[in-house]
Order: C-alpha cells, then structure tokens, then sequence
C-alpha cells in the first residue's frame, strides 16, 4: 500500500476544509496546485502500484 506523503496530505486537506467551510467558492487557479512534481510522481507511483488497471472510464494510460 502506497501512503500519500504529509505535504500532499496537507494541500489535500486544505482544500477539502476549504471547499467545506465555503460551498459556494470556485477554485479557479487549481492548475498551480495539481500540476507539481510532487503530486504528479505521487499520483504514477499510485497508478503503477495499481498494476496499470484502467480507471473508471476503462482506458489504460500506463502501456509502457
């Protein structure tokens, strides 16, 4: 199992109480957020531990 590193966790959670506490709030520039280097490597390291199955629309990104 594949834990998702505390700095990641953070932003996780700061958006999630965001978007809790202001329901009505856009995030417009999440684009900054998503797009590091940490979250991107974290999120291949997830989809290869998941043996390269599809996600739920059914394709398989990970054909290497």
């Amino acid at each position: 199992m594949l834990l998702t590193p505390d700095r990641i966790r953070t932003l996780q959670r700061k958006l999630y109480c965001k978007a809790k506490q202001e329901p009505d709030f856009r995030f417009y520039s999440l684009y900054d957020k998503v797009y590091r280097a940490d979250i991107l490597g974290h999120a291949y390291r997830l989809a290869r531990a998941n043996n390269r199955r599809s996600g739920s629309d059914q394709i398989n990104y990970l054909k290497l």
